[in-house]
């Protein structure tokens, strides 16, 4: 009896040990994962003081207070401002990926973005005088963890097997079973505080009516409907395009030109059915599946795309800001040297999404 009592005692203090290390694990691990959150914050802040910082001492008078000295942004750099991790276990959801809590954490990238290059009240780009320039900066990298990746990939292979027995095109539903889809509504529709929508507030722009549906008919019209997927290591980044001419007018052209779409004049989405898009991208594509389901040749998956094209997102600082631009968010394949077909005055020219990316 007393031997069993005292296996019984030590098994209880072996569980009491267990629970303890692993209370412990659990506690050191929300402490690092809140330590790096804290931490990135920090960095971030830190850019945006560097940006504010050198605007402000370009308005300063030469001689007051050292008006003349470039402050730099070194705080900025690509590698201090960090990536965004997007986990398994933060957006899926019985099996299946919650796409509200995957925009929620994209669009928070998106406005942290935002505000640390100052909401359009501050020049970011103040130490680059060149008029006639777009200049961006990268925000940060949406990378997937291993998990995420293998459930994506898992789940793509999955749907181009059942594609193959049916015959049959899948829906936009089934594809965001296992994929991020087009935070674009999610933009036009949730806030970012009382009565001003996350694209407004991006954009300093009112009224936005039309919605992922819209531009489905629109693509639909000209043969090009597609699913567009966030796909793994695009990137966040500000654009700048700095006017020489108070009174240039700076535009895509067309409505759907080349597989390029406008929607009013704010964002623009680049698909993979666009020239040369597809080959480029094919890596990002096969890394989640995607590319069995493309070879379906059943169904059209488009890379989901943001360029800024927002005529007054710097409005609160005018005149020394004379400019257009935004957040956007590109694949890193495509790069953002990549040309599209702008009118400028009236004339149609190539321009570069970005002619210099300063981190």
């Amino acid at each position: 009896m007393r031997k069993n009592k005292k296996s019984a005692i030590e098994a209880s203090t072996l569980v009491l040990y267990i629970i303890l290390i692993a209370t412990t694990l659990t506690l050191a691990g929300a402490v690092v994962m809140y330590s790096k959150l804290a931490s990135k914050d920090i960095r971030k802040r830190a850019c945006e003081w560097d940006i504010t910082k050198a605007y402000y001492s370009k308005l300063v008078p030469k001689g007051i207070v050292r008006g003349d000295t470039i402050f730099g942004i070194n705080n900025c750099r690509r590698d201090k401002l960090g990536d965004l991790t997007i986990r398994y276990n933060d957006i899926v959801d019985k099996g299946i990926i919650n796409q509200d809590k995957a925009h929620k954490i994209i669009t928070d990238e998106m406005i942290e973005c935002w505000k640390m290059v100052g909401e359009g009240k501050v020049d970011p780009f103040s130490n680059w005088g060149t008029m006639d320039t777009s200049y961006c900066m990268i925000c940060s990298t949406i990378k997937f963890d291993d998990k995420l990746i293998e459930f994506m990939k898992k789940g793509n292979e999955k749907l181009a097997e059942e594609i193959k027995k049916s015959n049959k095109e899948i829906t936009e539903e089934e594809l965001g079973k296992y994929n991020i889809l087009s935070i674009y509504d999610y933009m036009v529709n949730k806030e970012y505080k009382p009565g001003v929508k996350i694209i407004e507030y991006l954009y300093n722009i009112k009224n936005v009516a039309l919605t992922q549906n819209d531009v489905d008919n629109e693509l639909e019209k000209v043969g090009k409907k597609e699913v567009q997927i966030l796909l793994p290591d695009s990137i966040i980044f500000l654009k700048m395009y700095k006017y020489k001419d108070k009174n240039k007018f700076w535009t895509i052209v067309g409505a759907i030109t080349g597989g390029l779409l406008v929607i009013g004049g704010v964002i623009l989405l680049i698909f993979t059915g666009w020239t040369g898009i597809g080959a480029i991208l094919s890596g990002a594509l096969l890394k989640v599946g995607l590319s069995l389901l493309v070879a379906t040749g059943l169904i059209t998956i488009g890379a989901f795309i943001l360029i800024p094209t927002a005529q007054n997102a710097w409005d609160a600082c005018v005149p020394e800001c004379n400019a257009i631009g935004g957040i956007g968010l590109i694949p890193a394949e495509l790069n953002l040297d990549v040309k599209l077909p702008v009118q400028i005055d009236g004339k149609e020219e190539q321009k570069p999404v970005c002619d210099i990316v300063v981190n």
